[in-house]
């Protein structure tokens, strides 16, 4: 099983200059491919600027409301703005901090970077693979080779050598799948969106585009909500988020809701957004005005 953990590219940051501004180095492999911009983070640590660091890798940038998107080749990254997660391509990839945007530059904090463009390649359940992939440090793992049996392998290492609990694996066979949960273990199907679902639950990941329509400008998107919405009713939510709420699903049914829902602990919410406004909506999603006493 090829294990691909961290991203596209080996790269390291090494030697910042100045707290609040300056630069650092980027190096692949030993070799210095040159120098990006720093800036001070929300919690006054170096960021760097995504825009040039991409530039220095070979790829393109480009704006699309509030996402960043980096090509190169075959090769895309989707970074949205305030987002603790990325996409390559179709694929989710966890960051730890959120990106934003200053002085026309991306910034985003050097361990997501990393995330973004480090590759570690290896056997899925091999220790030196997994230390090095970050697996000592990690508060989740996602088990999705090809093989029902690599990630059952793969998924007991990590639980049972490493001590992580928040462990997923991807099931062909059916038939395992309740073994595999009597271990402990939550499996899933193979489908695309179940892969989204097993991400969505490890880490928070801002709107999730279900369907856009780019010839009208709108998109379907599910956000996270904050539980200060919990008790709230429906009219409040699309109030504040000048949104439409399209559906709710609550113990796994659909409903087609009015304003006078009131929204619960576990309640999915989809909502019709204009498409260059999903991550606005979502962080008002997740930072609710409070209500007057």
């Amino acid at each position: 099983m090829s294990l691909r953990l961290l991203g596209f590219f080996l790269a390291a940051f090494l030697m910042f200059s100045g707290p609040a501004w300056g630069s650092a180095t980027l190096y692949r492999g030993g070799n210095a491919l040159g120098s990006v911009p720093t800036t001070n983070g929300p919690n006054a640590e170096p960021w760097v600027s995504l825009t040039d660091t991409g530039a220095l890798l070979g790829f393109q940038a480009s704006l699309s409301g509030e996402e960043l998107h980096l090509v190169r080749g075959d090769v895309r990254f989707r970074i949205v703005l305030d987002a603790v997660a990325a996409w390559r391509d179709l694929y989710l990839i966890p960051l730890y901090g959120a990106a934003f945007e200053r002085d026309g530059r991306w910034w985003l904090d050097i361990p997501s970077v990393l995330s973004l463009f480090q590759r570690v390649t290896g056997t899925g359940f091999d220790r030196d693979a997994l230390v090095h992939a970050g697996i000592e440090d990690a508060q989740g793992f996602a088990a999705v080779s090809s093989g029902d049996n690599s990630n059952i392998i793969a998924a007991r290492v990590v639980r049972e050598t490493f001590g992580v609990t928040n462990v997923v694996t991807r099931i062909y066979d059916p038939g395992r799948a309740e073994v595999y949960e009597r271990l402990g273990i939550a499996t899933v199907p193979t489908v695309k969106w179940a892969a989204d679902q097993v991400f969505r639950h490890l880490i928070p990941l801002g709107p999730h585009y279900e369907f856009v329509d780019d010839s009208a400008g709108v998109a379907l998107v599910a956000i996270d909500l904050d539980p200060d919405w919990f008790g709230r009713d429906v009219a409040g939510l699309e109030a504040a988020t000048g949104a439409r709420v399209a559906y709710v699903t609550r113990l796994g049914r659909g409903m087609v809701v009015d304003e006078r829902l009131i929204l619960q602990d576990g309640d999915e919410v989809r909502l019709i957004v204009p498409a260059d406004r999903a991550g606005s909506v979502q962080r008002i999603a997740n930072h609710p005005a409070k209500e007057d006493a």
